[in-house]
C-alpha cells in the first residue's frame, strides 16, 4: 500500500512525453505505467520517426528511448537529438543491461538509464528526477 501512495505522488499534467519503443508489448506497458501521470504521450517505433516528432513537436520534455531499434538505433538517434538539442531528458531503457552498455548510454547523450525489465516505481522516479531538476 505504500508503494501505491508513493508511486500516485508522481504527477506530469502538462508534460508532453515521446515513448521510442518498437515493441508493441513494451510501449503497452510504458502507456499502462504513465496512464494516471497526467502526461500526454506520442509514440514512435524507429529512430527516423522520432527525429521527425521531435522536429514536429518542440514542446516535448522528455524522451524515454529504447536502445535497440529499427532504422536508426537508439544511440544513434540520441547523437542526432542532442546535435538540435542538448537540453531535452532522454532515458535510455534496454534489456541489454550491461556496465559497458549504460557507458555507451551515456556517452551518445542520454541523461539516465533503465535496465527492462523494470517496475513501474523505477519508470516514475527517472522521469521525476529528470523533470523536476
Amino acid at each position: 500500500m505504500w508503494q501505491l501512495a508513493e508511486e500516485s505522488a508522481f504527477t506530469f499534467v502538462g508534460k508532453k512525453f515521446l515513448v521510442v519503443e518498437d515493441t508493441p508489448s513494451n510501449r503497452l506497458l510504458i502507456q499502462t505505467y504513465l496512464s494516471k501521470s497526467g502526461a500526454k504521450l506520442l509514440f514512435s517505433d524507429n529512430g527516423v520517426e522520432a527525429l521527425e516528432i521531435i522536429e514536429a513537436n518542440p514542446d516535448i520534455d522528455l524522451v524515454i528511448m529504447d536502445i535497440r531499434l529499427p532504422k536508426l538505433n537508439g544511440l544513434m538517434t540520441t547523437r542526432e537529438i542532442r546535435k538540435r538539442n542538448s537540453h531535452l531528458p532522454i532515458i535510455a531503457q534496454t534489456a541489454f543491461a550491461m556496465q559497458s552498455d549504460q557507458e555507451l548510454c551515456v556517452k551518445a547523450g542520454c541523461n539516465f538509464f533503465i535496465a527492462k525489465p523494470y517496475r513501474r516505481s523505477e519508470l516514475l522516479q527517472a522521469i521525476n528526477s529528470l523533470i523536476k531538476s
